[in-house]
């Protein structure tokens, strides 16, 4: 059984955060604008004229072969009583930054097979939630069709995700990249946050939809362990192998990232080159991280995994998403092995500030490709 563990965004002016603190549970802030089409309780959901967002939670099922079974139980412990207990929300920081018209988020990534222990699906499915999508974010879908994105459901029709390769796209030559949103935001804004940065360095995409459609609770979302699967899944269909992927998590997603790049990173076949955790910290008392900080995946676990951290000095959380978490959040990877190859601490920007202040997501694709061998 693989390990278990366990968003915001800036849509059309509309920048929505959820930030999880140990002894409060999640709280959600909306900064108004107009234009708004999401359905989440906390947040609208559409672009503004710059924009950032961060993706989702899945897990591989392959990836789960290759986590050692005391990791997978201790996560999973720690998930289910954190889900089971809370009503308000266990997981992460989620925010909202601004996007254009034209951006898109999207989400993370690894390899997976066919694992008959994997655990009956959460959320009401596949189709559902696609319905939901076209419903709540119909400008979104529809210029995402447009443009040539699919929405592929995962093999065990617990979710989907958005797909998207420019023309002559080469998995053994171009970069890729896997996206997990904030809070209550579809796959189709994620790839509208995205979809301007990726196509200028002729990237890959996949953005994971890990939230259910309602509800910001814990169980309002995948788990770390479903959405690495997803991620896997995604990456193996689409021939993505070996360590070639950038993964990011924005707020909510941030929240999550270290322990879906954990997943990863200690799998017997990684996908991740470097994750981007974007204005969300390693809160302590999440149980994903505290099982990582009590030794589920050992002493070091992030060994010779490879990081950009963001964070705007204009956060108006600055020990949960902002600078001050942030470089907490530095200094707890890298007392577990990790090389922090760029820290971007904008003094210009807000929550959303990563997609939204011109040369920050240069500066991050830079950093990644200084790391390619192929």
């Amino acid at each position: 059984m693989r390990a278990k563990m366990g968003t915001a965004w800036v849509v059309r002016g509309v920048v929505v955060c959820c930030i999880w603190l140990p002894t409060t549970g999640c709280e959600s802030e909306s900064e108004g604008g107009a234009d708004s089409t999401s359905t989440s309780d906390s947040t609208s959901d559409s672009t503004s004229d710059s924009t950032s967002d961060s993706v989702s939670d899945s897990a591989s099922d392959s990836a789960s072969d290759s986590v050692s079974d005391s990791a997978s139980d201790s996560v999973s412990d720690s998930v289910s009583d954190s889900a089971s207990d809370s009503t308000s929300d266990s997981t992460s920081d989620s925010a909202s930054d601004s996007t254009s018209a034209d951006a898109v988020t999207t989400a993370e990534t690894t390899e997976t097979t066919p694992d008959e222990t994997v655990d009956p699906i959460q959320g009401p499915g596949a189709e559902a939630l696609m319905e939901l999508m076209k419903t709540s974010d119909n400008k979104h879908y529809t210029e995402s069709l447009a443009a040539g994105a699919q929405y592929i459901p995962t093999a065990n029709g617990e979710t989907f995700y958005s797909y998207w390769v420019p023309p002559g796209f080469d998995p053994s030559v171009n970069g890729f990249v896997v996206i997990l949103g904030g809070h209550g935001t579809f796959a189709s804004t994620s790839f509208a946050v995205w979809q301007n940065h990726i196509a200028t360095r002729k990237y890959g995409f996949v953005g994971l939809q890990w939230w259910f459609g309602s509800g910001e609770a814990t169980a309002d979302y995948l788990t770390p362990d479903a959405i690495y699967r997803a991620f896997a899944e995604a990456l193996a269909t689409h021939g993505v192998s070996g360590r070639r992927v950038l993964f990011e998590g924005f707020s909510r997603g941030a929240a999550n990232a270290y322990a879906v790049t954990v997943l990863d990173h200690t799998s017997a076949t990684p996908y991740f080159l470097m994750t981007i955790a974007n204005s969300g910290a390693a809160m302590p008392g999440y149980p994903p991280n505290k099982a990582i900080a009590d030794g589920a995946f050992g002493a070091m676990p992030f060994s010779g995994s490879h990081w950009v951290l963001y964070c705007g000095e204009q956060d108006d959380k600055p020990a949960q998403s902002g600078c001050i978490g942030m470089s907490n959040t530095k200094a707890w990877l890298e007392a577990k092995g990790a090389t922090i190859d760029l820290f971007i601490q904008d003094p210009l920007g807000d929550h959303g500030g990563f997609n939204l202040v011109p040369g920050n997501t240069d500066k991050a694709f830079d950093a990644y490709e200084a790391l390619w061998t192929w």
